[in-house]
């Protein structure tokens, strides 16, 4: 089964974009290597925080659901290959929506001041 990773797009793009904007303040080299870091720390914050929120014995996702009376026991969300697929869906559309937000506040801001020159 082939699997189709976007992650890599997002990641190069919050790279590009952080490179660039260091890239004012410091050498370019020394700006590559804080994207790079920078980027890495990102993606690993969202891994860590979304391991906790489905965490099989303390996770906020089965107590909410417990809470809730929608589960009577913990459930192991990476466990499952259908729950485990989905909680990683969920982590890049959380990881990457604001990223496109701002693509999209960019092309509207600039499609309005075009519109308007002409």
């Amino acid at each position: 089964m082939r699997v189709i990773n976007f992650a890599q797009g997002e990641f190069l793009i919050v790279g590009a974009m952080t490179a660039i904007s260091l890239a004012e303040v410091a050498p370019l080299p020394v700006a590559i290597l804080g994207a790079v870091l920078i980027t890495t720390t990102l993606g690993a914050v969202v891994a860590l925080v979304f391991c906790y929120i489905v965490d099989g014995n303390f996770g906020l996702l089965n107590d909410l659901l417990v809470r809730i009376g929608l589960i009577d026991n913990y459930f192991s969300f990476l466990s499952d290959p259908t729950a485990s697929f989905w909680v990683i869906v969920s982590a890049m559309v959380w990881y990457g929506t604001p990223l496109m937000a701002l693509i999209l506040l960019a092309w509207m801001q600039h499609a309005s001041s075009s519109a308007m020159a002409s």
